[in-house]
């Protein structure tokens, strides 16, 4: 059984911030390996939301690892 992600409007404007800065600063392929990633995370997510750790203020914020650089954060 999977669940259905729902994305905040702000959450689908950073996405598109970042794939945007992405393209700039280093290509399409870039971008293709960020959107890769951030699908098999929201996949994961949908299988098993609870399968990432909760942050330290809050344990119904769990905070899934795209990159180094880059999170995303479920509830």
């Amino acid at each position: 059984m999977s669940y259905n992600i729902i994305f905040s409007s702000s959450a689908l404007e950073s996405f598109d911030a970042i794939k945007s800065q992405l393209q700039e600063q280093w290509g399409s392929k870039v971008v293709k390996d960020f959107e890769k990633r951030t699908l098999k995370v929201i996949d994961i997510i949908s299988i098993s939301p609870l399968i990432f750790q909760g942050i330290k203020n809050s344990a119904q914020i769990r905070k899934g690892i795209i990159h180094k650089n880059c999170s995303v954060f479920t509830k």
